[in-house]
């Protein structure tokens, strides 16, 4: 068999952990490949006149340690083959050329159009990065640096300072108010992370071939080819030019912090908020995480000078498949140094993330877009999961020696992963029901207004102690004073009346007259009863609670209006806030004790006492909506006329309450929010995961579900 190089390609000499490589580069496609010495040599001999066998034989005579076995020059041509560096002639036949580009573009069909991950390219940006970056190098010198490392410390000084104002603007990241927000921030950072890749890039004689974006759940990426960066002989400045968009994000994460601590709460305050959350958060979790074949990845690989290190990883799964599940004498590439020890860790560690991610975006997909998140997700099973389970099998039954082998192995294989699956799915669930709580008095003795009137005075604060029978306000009502003035006339009235006709001797208008009397004196008590109501007095001993207590001066409160209440300081109880899906959970733990955690460090235990039976779209207090800094996403609520008319739940939620003892009610304050939680190893993985799947179905699938909590309630 002889192969033939193509004439375009470029060899240029490396050097990767002090061993010299050659570097082939694909000018066409913009594609880069390293081979070791003994490989190049090898290669190199292929110009369409000259066997394998030939040049293995030419290859053992060149003095130095490069000969190679038959299986390994194999395995090199059947890789310039399907790389599209090398023919033979007969992969240059019409046919074989044509059978090649229609799987070429099957396979970009299918990797161009998965659901959940699109990749779109815009524009070919040489010549706009190579005009700007003259201007914008220096940001990414040795100065801007030092200066952006200055910036950091004074941000993360500041966001410590006030991390407690930073947690709770948190808890109403996601409220839909700040979507569209949200939104703008993500593909502004995105394009300026691309940005000072290329920028780099262009800074060592890089160019920027193709820039575009990738839609993974229809959420924007943007992307830039720096694959020209693989010319670069040092691999510091591989290293610069991956880590430049992680920089330049973090920095622009500092410098929100820093505005973000000097502006109050508004539109500016959540945008810098924003960013630092986005660009700090993503910037770690994802690009700068070694497990993803992002910035994080390559970075890695340059300085362990590794640079197959993501296909060696897979190549040894594949390795451990062949051996150990279908049976075959596989040998792997492989050794026992630390390096190679490293890459099978680092193999088996970034396939255990890639199943992670593809199963959160599968499930992130059901949950987002309803009927057709489900569709996304049956499709992205197919490629993800169906494509290579067809591919194995058709490798499983190719005839050959060995087929028998490893359809047995393969069935053995497969029935202990399902009996080790079945046997994990019955472990306990580490993990646990949760659910927001906040910390409330009960009972709550409310001081109501028993007279109407206006509030002439405030005699206590909001939080004052006070004891039974205490004046809280008084209320002034001259219409009432002046009715009780009139009766108290007219008693004086209807006793001389009675006198006059008791000395003249008629009895009968006398009787008739003490009749009225004693109607006028039940009138007076009655109305002095009103009078003196209007002293608002405290109905029990405890804490005065109210919110904006001294507004209420000179306004007007109908009979039976609230003025304050007071809570007892050693009876109190948690109000949680349940979820529909976690409705059953909690209901079967009535009577039975959880655990609670209160801000400020408390940690309780006690008994869940009730569970109201129906959802309510309002929280039990409103700190907990999210547009006051809770846990709870909410919105505005509005009348039949279209006016704002406070907030409501965006879904309706269970209210449960769980009864604090005297001296866990003695410890916490009545407004300190937190969580309640049960369940670990309660019940197990499988019904875990089953019960999530079902809840993650749109509602049209889940109709027997909705029933049963319907019937519940």
């Amino acid at each position: 068999m002889c192969l033939s190089l193509r004439s375009d390609l470029r060899f240029t000499p490396h050097f990767e952990g002090g061993e010299k490589c050659y570097l082939i580069e694909d000018p066409v496609r913009s594609q880069f490949f390293r081979v070791g010495i003994a490989e190049y040599l090898l290669i190199s001999m292929f110009d369409g006149k000259t066997s394998v066998g030939d040049a293995l034989v030419r290859l053992s005579k060149i003095k130095g340690d490069y000969a190679l076995t038959e299986g390994e020059a194999v395995s090199i041509c059947k890789w310039l083959v399907d790389s599209e560096l090398a023919c033979t002639p007969e992969s240059s036949g019409a046919r074989r050329l044509s059978q090649t580009a229609v799987d070429r573009a099957i396979r970009k069909r299918l990797g161009a159009w998965n659901p959940l991950c699109l990749k779109v390219p815009l524009a070919y940006p040489d010549r706009f990065f190579a005009a700007i970056t003259p201007t914008l190098r220096h940001l990414f010198g040795s100065a801007a640096a030092i200066a952006g490392m200055i910036i950091g410390l004074i941000a993360i000084y500041r966001i410590s300072a006030e991390w407690d104002q930073f947690v709770q603007a948190s808890s109403g990241v996601f409220s839909p108010g700040r979507w569209i927000w949200m939104a703008v921030c993500w593909v502004v950072l995105k394009i300026i992370h691309e940005s000072a890749h290329a920028i780099v890039c262009r800074k060592y004689g890089g160019s920027v071939h193709e820039a575009g974006a990738i839609f993974v759940l229809f959420a924007p990426l943007a992307y830039v080819d720096l694959t020209s960066s693989w010319r670069f002989r040092s691999k510091w400045q591989r290293i610069h030019t991956a880590a430049a968009g992680v920089y330049i994000e973090l920095l622009a994460a500092a410098v929100a912090a820093i505005f973000w601590s000097a502006t109050q709460p508004g539109l500016i305050n959540d945008l810098c908020f924003n960013v630092v959350v986005m660009a700090s958060l993503t910037s770690i979790v994802f690009n700068a995480n070694p497990l993803m074949r992002f910035d994080g990845y390559y970075i890695l690989s340059d300085l362990l000078e590794i640079p197959n290190l993501y296909a060696d990883g897979q190549q040894y799964l594949k390795y451990v498949g062949r051996r150990y599940i279908l049976g075959e004498h596989a040998v792997s590439a492989l050794r026992y140094s630390k390096r190679d020890l490293f890459t099978r860790l680092y193999g088996i560690a970034a396939f255990c993330w890639r199943i992670f991610i593809c199963v959160s975006m599968v499930i992130a997909a059901a949950m987002l877009f309803h009927g057709l998140g489900m569709i996304l997700a049956a499709a992205a099973i197919v490629l993800w999961v169906g494509v290579p389970i067809a591919r194995m099998l058709k490798y499983v039954c190719r005839r050959d020696a060995l087929h028998r082998r490893r359809q047995t192995r393969l069935a053995i294989s497969t029935s202990l992963v399902m009996l080790m699956a079945y046997c994990a799915l019955g472990i306990g669930w580490p993990g646990a029901m949760r659910a927001p709580a906040i910390v409330q008095y009960e009972p709550l003795a409310f001081v109501r207004a028993s007279s109407p009137g206006f509030v002439q005075a405030l005699h206590v604060k909001s939080g004052q102690r006070v004891e039974t029978g205490d004046p809280i306000g008084t209320l002034e009502n001259r219409e009432l004073v002046t009715e009780l003035r009139d009766i108290e006339l007219s008693i004086e009235q209807s006793l001389l009346k009675s006198r006059v006709f008791k000395q003249s001797d008629e009895m009968h208008s006398y009787l008739a007259e003490m009749e009225q009397l004693r109607s006028l004196k039940e009138k007076r008590e009655q109305k002095a009863r009103q009078v003196n109501d209007l002293v608002l007095r405290a109905p029990v001993a405890g804490r005065v609670v109210a919110r904006n207590l001294s507004l209420l001066l000179g306004t007007y409160l109908d009979q039976g209006d609230e003025l304050a209440a007071i809570g007892d300081e050693s009876r109190k109880e948690l109000k949680v806030a349940i979820s529909q899906s976690d409705f059953d959970q909690f209901k079967a733990q009535l009577g039975r004790s959880i655990n609670a955690r209160i801000s400020g460090g408390y940690v309780l235990s006690s008994q869940l006492v009730r569970v109201d039976p129906r959802a309510q779209p309002l929280a039990p207090d409103e700190s907990m909506y999210a547009v006051f800094g809770g846990p709870l996403e909410s919105r505005a609520k509005k009348t039949d006329d279209g006016q704002a008319d406070g907030f409501e739940l965006l879904t309706p939620h269970f209210t449960g309450a769980v009864r604090l003892d005297e001296s866990q009610s003695r410890q916490v304050r009545v407004g300190q929010r937190g969580t309640v939680w049960f369940g670990r190893n309660q019940r197990t993985l499988g019904s875990y995961l089953s019960h999530q799947l079902r809840m993650s179905l749109p509602t049209q699938f889940r109709w027997v579900e909705d029933a049963r909590l319907i019937g519940a309630h």
